[in-house]
C-alpha cells in the first residue's frame, strides 16, 4: 500500500496536527502504550490528504474537522462493502429519510469543499480518525449529534479501539494491524502507520526545538571602571504560570435536562432555533472552594441546542479576576454578565481577530464588583470567545476551554447556516446564562 503523502505533507500535518490538538492527544495517550507520534501517524494514514487542501485553503480547525468525511459506501463505482450499511438505500431502509438525509448533506459539504458535485450518497468514515458506520448500530448519538465535530469525541474512539486491540494482540503493532483488520492490506497499513509515526516523531522533535527558551544568561560580573567586580546581573529565568484549572470530563446534563431549565425564559424556538446556553457554577461543589462561584477556571458549563442536535463544552461565564471598582469610567468595577435570556449576539471577528460570538446587537447588563456590586448596563463587548490555558481570558465574557473552541465555534457556524442560511451571521444567536 503506498504512502498517502509524501513526507513534507506528512510534516505539515504532523504540524497542524499538534499545533491545534497537543493537549488532548497527550492526555489521551497518557498511561497506555500509545504515543502523541502514534496518533498523529493514524491521522496522516486515515484523513490527512483528505484535509491537508482545507488546511491550505485556511479552513479553521472546526471545519476540518467537520468536514473530514471519506469514503462512500458501496454506492460508488467499482466499490463494494461488506458491512452495513452496504449502499444509501440500506441504510435508508434501516434508520429513515431524516438521518439518512443529513449525512448526505453532510457528505455533500465535504464534496463541495474538495471540488467535487453532489450525490445522493451515505459515506462510510467520519471524523478526523474514520470512525466507522457501522458503529451506528451501538452508537447512533455519534452519527445523528455530529459528534465528529469534536475531536475529543473521535480521540476517544480511535484510543478506546486501540487499547481493545492491544488488550487482544499484546504488542503495540500487531494492535495497529487488527485496528485496520487482517491480511496483506492490514499488514501494509501497519507500516505506513510506522513511516508516518517515525515521519511525526521527527517533526514534533523539530517543533520542540524551535519553541525551545533561549538558555539561561549566566551571572555576569559589572566591572566598575578601575577593574574591579562592583555587581551582579542575575541569570534570566523563565517565568512559570499555572493553567487554569478545568474539570476532566465534560458537563453530564442532558438535552432534556437543559430544555427544562430553558423553559422559564419561554425562547421562541421557531424563530431562534439555534440557542447557546451557558450554566454558571455547573462545578462549583466539585471545583475550587466548595460552594463557592470561583474565577479564573473553567467551572462553568456551555451548550449548544438546536432542533436536531445537543453539544457541551466546558467554559467560562466570569470575568477571570476581581477588580472593585465604582462608576461606570475609569476605576469600575469588573463585569459580570446578569442571568437571563439575551439576544444581542452574532457571528462576527472577536477583536477583529477571529470569528466568535459577539455582542453586537443590543445592551447587556452586568453586575460589577464594588462595595457593594453595582449594576450597568450599555453595549460592553460580552462576547463569547476563545479562553486561553494559563487564563479564562475573561474581563466579562463568555469563554470555551482553547481545547473545545475549533469544536464549538463549528458546530455554532454550521447550525445557523443550517437554520438561517445566507443569513447565518445577520441573525441574532440567543444566548441564555442560566445560575
Amino acid at each position: 500500500m503506498p504512502l498517502p503523502l509524501t513526507e513534507k505533507q506528512a510534516r505539515a500535518a504532523v504540524r497542524w496536527l499538534v499545533t491545534h490538538f497537543r493537549g488532548p492527544m497527550e492526555r489521551a495517550v497518557e498511561g497506555t502504550p500509545f504515543t502523541l507520534e502514534l496518533l498523529c501517524g493514524i491521522a496522516c494514514q486515515e484523513t490527512a490528504f483528505l484535509w491537508l487542501p482545507f488546511v491550505a485553503k485556511q479552513i479553521s480547525a472546526g471545519d476540518v474537522l467537520a468536514r473530514s468525511i471519506g469514503d462512500a459506501s458501496g454506492d460508488a463505482p467499482e466499490s463494494s462493502r461488506n458491512a452495513f450499511p452496504k449502499t444509501t438505500a440500506a441504510f435508508r431502509s434501516a434508520y429513515g429519510d431524516e438521518v439518512t438525509e443529513m449525512l448526505i448533506a453532510e457528505a455533500n459539504a465535504s464534496r463541495a469543499l474538495r471540488g467535487m458535485g453532489p450525490k445522493q450518497w451515505v459515506y462510510k468514515g467520519y471524523g478526523i480518525f474514520q470512525y466507522d458506520l457501522q458503529h451506528i448500530r451501538t452508537d447512533e448519538a455519534f452519527f445523528r449529534e455530529r459528534h465528529w465535530y469534536e475531536f475529543e469525541a473521535c480521540l476517544a474512539k480511535v484510543v478506546d479501539e486501540l487499547k481493545a486491540k492491544f488488550q487482544r494482540t499484546g504488542e503495540l503493532w500487531a494492535a495497529i494491524k487488527a485496528y485496520n483488520g487482517a491480511g496483506a492490506r492490514a499488514e501494509a497499513y501497519r507500516e505506513n502507520v510506522r513511516a508516518f509515526t517515525a515521519i511525526a516523531r521527527s517533526e514534533i522533535g523539530s517543533m520542540l526545538a524551535e519553541s525551545a527558551p533561549a538558555p539561561a544568561l549566566e551571572s555576569v560580573p559589572v566591572r566598575a571602571a578601575r577593574g574591579r567586580a562592583r555587581s551582579t546581573r542575575p541569570a534570566t529565568r523563565a517565568r512559570v504560570r499555572r493553567a487554569a484549572p478545568a474539570p476532566a470530563n465534560k458537563p453530564a446534563m442532558t438535552q432534556a435536562d437543559l430544555r427544562r431549565r430553558l423553559a422559564p425564559l419561554a425562547v421562541d424556538r421557531g424563530v431562534h432555533p439555534v440557542v447557546v446556553v451557558g450554566v454558571r457554577g455547573y462545578y462549583r461543589d466539585t471545583m475550587g472552594a466548595p460552594g463557592v462561584n470561583d474565577r479564573g477556571m473553567y467551572d462553568d458549563a456551555l451548550f449548544i441546542d438546536t432542533p436536531d442536535s445537543f453539544a457541551t463544552f466546558n467554559g467560562n461565564t466570569d470575568p477571570s479576576r476581581v477588580q472593585i471598582g465604582q462608576g461606570t469610567g475609569d476605576g469600575k468595577g469588573m463585569a459580570v454578565l446578569n442571568a437571563g435570556i439575551w439576544y444581542v449576539h452574532r457571528f462576527d471577528l472577536h477583536k477583529g481577530e477571529y470569528l466568535a460570538l459577539c455582542q453586537r446587537l443590543g445592551q447587556i447588563t452586568v453586575t460589577r464588583d464594588g462595595n457593594p456590586p453595582y449594576p450597568d448596563t450599555g453595549m460592553f463587548g460580552i462576547n463569547i470567545h476563545k479562553g486561553g490555558y494559563n487564563t479564562t481570558s475573561s474581563l466579562g465574557c463568555q469563554t470555551v476551554h482553547p481545547d473545545q473552541w475549533p469544536t464549538f465555534i463549528a458546530m455554532a457556524v454550521d447550525h445557523a447556516k443550517r437554520w438561517h442560511g445566507a443569513r447565518w451571521n445577520q441573525v441574532v444567536i440567543p444566548y441564555a446564562l442560566l445560575e
